[in-house]
């Protein structure tokens, strides 16, 4: 759908089928996981799955590339004949979000033994570093500005994402995971609505970690759908539009996947993936209406021509 504003022709950010599309996916899933989630993880648990091993150490690769890339257009929007605080408050916004992507690359490649990873971390290095490169060479030519708008809509979709999956649900529901309840022989399913429980307290004094009691919502499906933020790249230049169903379908799709690797390496159940990748897919597009409307110019708009002579004054009858 095309609207003329001010003389610009402009577009939807985000096709409204997309969003709904996936909405409606997720939705879906959240409900159906309500009746089958532990009959579900039963099913299909299985630590020694090379899909769920894969995805526990790489699933969460988004959040350290957002982060990264944040930081180094922060970067690129300083303009030194600006001012002082501009700069120096654009440089520390840099800063923060570049050792954000260092924290995600040194914490998050991990097995469920919580055993570090080398290779995986410097997969994340590299990734988070490429994603700079490349992210930096296709802005070239884009106004300070737009680069500005979509570093900022970055930012706020992090941190909506870390303060309610990681900081605020995960520890006020305290949900088992099904790794946990499939070997601790005092340990038992607690559903979705159910808020936090005296098993937690009990198992953690018999030395169950406190780590086996943040299944609800998922922190790696949460991550991976940072992703997302790939899909407002063409608020930065108009010309992507033309390929916006590859900037949104592609990382929804990674999403997806993450999502569904969670149940098979027992970590989460089905409501607690939908949860996560909820969260983060509705804060981006809670962002998306924020900082642009959902409207982003697809370029300026050709004055019709009049026919000959219409401008001349008609003649009297």
């Amino acid at each position: 759908m095309q609207e003329r504003l001010s003389g610009f022709m402009t577009e939807r950010l985000i096709a409204r089928h997309d969003w709904v599309a996936v909405t409606v996916l997720l939705a879906i899933g959240f409900v159906t996981g309500s009746f089958v989630d532990y009959d579900l993880s039963l099913a299909l648990y299985d630590p020694a799955n090379l899909y769920g091993q894969v995805f526990a150490m790489y699933g969460m690769l988004p959040l350290a590339m957002t982060f990264a890339m944040a930081g180094a257009l922060y970067f690129r929007c300083i303009d030194r004949r600006r001012g002082g605080v501009r700069v120096a408050l654009l440089a520390a916004m840099g800063v923060i979000m570049n050792l954000g992507a260092l924290y995600a690359c040194a914490h998050e490649p991990v097995l469920e033994s919580a055993d570090p990873q080398w290779a995986a971390f410097l997969v994340h290095v590299v990734a988070a570093a490429v994603t700079d490169l490349a992210v930096l060479r296709a802005v070239r030519g884009a106004s300070r500005s737009a680069i500005l708008r979509y570093a900022c809509l970055c930012t706020f979709v992090l941190a909506l994402e870390i303060l309610l999956v990681n900081v605020i649900l995960k520890n006020l529901w305290g949900r088992p995971r099904m790794r946990m309840i499939s070997v601790t022989p005092d340990a038992a399913f607690q559903p979705w609505w159910v808020v936090g429980s005296d098993m937690k307290q009990t198992l953690m004094a018999a030395g169950v970690d406190k780590e086996e009691f943040r299944s609800f919502p998922s922190g790696h499906s949460a991550s991976a759908a940072c992703a997302m933020l790939f899909a407002a790249l063409p608020a930065v230049k108009s010309r992507w539009l033309a390929r916006r169903e590859l900037f949104f379908w592609i990382p929804a799709a990674f999403m997806l996947v993450v999502c569904f690797s969670r149940i098979f390496a027992g970590a989460h159940f089905l409501t607690d993936v939908c949860a996560g990748a909820g969260i983060t897919f509705g804060s981006f597009m809670l962002g998306v209406w924020l900082f642009y409307r959902n409207q982003v110019s697809a370029g300026q708009r050709v004055p019709e021509e009049r026919p000959r002579g219409a401008h001349a004054r008609a003649p009297r009858g």
